[in-house]
């Protein structure tokens, strides 16, 4: 009965962390998201807010009307297309060759 309590107890301490993983990635894409959504007087209001209360598109708009942001914007997208073909078809062809390869597996 200890070894089923402590392998329940091993999951739960497991589970806590991974939760707390997950929210230590989210919560900043979150707060970045809310932040682009509020105006330029509350976006560094004390104590910060997560949801606005008066959401706004205007820093959107600014940006992508601004110092020509849909050139840096497609420059970025071809430089992404482009890297991420080059992984694809290199990733692929070194996954054909050693796909031919013998695995050998030593005992432990």
């Amino acid at each position: 009965m200890p070894n089923i309590r402590r392998t329940y107890l091993s999951q739960i301490l497991l589970y806590m962390l991974l939760l707390a993983g997950v929210i230590a990635t989210v919560l900043p894409f979150l707060y970045m998201i809310s932040t682009s959504l509020k105006g330029t007087v509350y976006a560094f209001e004390i104590p910060p807010r997560l949801i606005p209360y008066h959401p706004t598109l205007k820093n959107f708009i600014a940006a992508w009307t601004s110092n020509r942001f849909d050139r840096y914007f497609i420059n970025s997208l071809s430089v992404t297309v482009v890297t991420t073909a080059l992984v694809v078809g290199l990733g692929s062809m070194m996954a054909f060759a050693s796909s031919f390869r013998k695995l050998v597996i030593k005992p432990s």
